[in-house]
């Protein structure tokens, strides 16, 4: 467990979830460093200059590294503000018996964790394929260029064995880009990336401008939090301690919550919602008619 360059409390969240969860793990490393809360070249929390790039591609490397030194048959990569809804999730990817293998993650609009194309530059290329896999209109799991964000690596199997984030590789000439080096690499060892979309996965945010900060991240994380809240139930860790949000009305008099009563369901799922949100409302019992 990495953590590094925050301007928030995420090394007092990781720490204190490491204390009351590590015995369920084999093995934990934890390497947590205050300083520097920034890095020298970027314009701020959201954006990403080389050095970012640089320091994820190498802790990317040691976690690969450390992985196949303990002789483990799989490891899974998920961003931190991934969302796996789908319990069965490594089961169901280790089933599809590929190397490489990514679950399709939603968002709230065409993005998602994958590309159908690259350009000869090594950038997203539009591709007619993307939209009906992205909307679920062709399922399976399907052969393409570019997973990232959440990927299940097979290392049993000899081709992972090339695969690499840092040093990108010798003949590698593509943007300083931590999924675009990987996706390189998986290219030259002969490794096919595939994204499956059978079932429903998780989810993951739309990713920020290089100007937006930390609020804006964490406004867009309850919007992901809230999308995922439709099907799942979404609840904080059992190992961390959560404050009560604080809540307000928006500047109104009354936000009211009408809800039949028979419908427990939609009331519980609504009133979760409405605390992620900050909202303060008053429940109003709704009568048929």
């Amino acid at each position: 467990a990495a953590t590094d360059h925050n301007v928030d409390n995420t090394t007092a969240i990781l720490r204190e979830w490491l204390k009351n969860a590590q015995h369920l793990y084999h093995y934990v490393e934890w390497r947590p460093m205050e300083e520097p809360r920034s890095y020298t070249d970027e314009w701020g929390p959201k954006h990403w200059p080389p050095s970012r790039f640089n320091h994820v591609m190498k802790l990317r490397q040691a976690a690969l590294k450390a992985a196949r030194e303990r002789w483990a048959d799989y490891i899974l990569f998920a961003d931190s503000d991934n969302l796996l809804t789908n319990p069965r999730v490594l089961n169901l990817l280790m089933a599809e018996n590929t190397t490489l293998v990514a679950p399709m993650l939603e968002s709230r609009s065409l993005y998602s964790n994958f590309w159908c194309g690259i350009s000869p530059q090594g950038y997203y290329k539009r591709t007619p394929d993307y939209q009906p896999i992205r909307e679920w209109k062709r399922l399976g799991c399907f052969p393409i260029p570019m997973v990232h964000s959440t990927f299940l690596l097979d290392l049993r199997r000899e081709a992972s064995r090339d695969l690499a984030f840092y040093p990108p590789h010798p003949d590698y000439s593509w943007a300083f880009d931590d999924i675009m080096v990987f996706a390189f690499s998986a290219r030259q060892a002969g490794v096919q990336m595939y994204v499956c979309n059978r079932e429903h996965y998780g989810f993951l945010p739309v990713p920020l401008k290089a100007q937006q900060n930390v609020e804006d991240e964490s406004e867009s994380f309850i919007h992901t939090i809230t999308e995922a809240m439709i099907d799942h139930d979404i609840e904080p860790s059992q190992y961390l301690y959560t404050p009560h949000s604080l809540q307000d009305r928006m500047g109104f008099d009354e936000v009211f919550l009408i809800n039949l009563k028979r419908r427990l369901d939609r009331r519980t799922r609504m009133l979760r919602t409405m605390d992620v949100l900050g909202l303060q409302t008053t429940l109003i019992v709704a009568v048929d008619g």
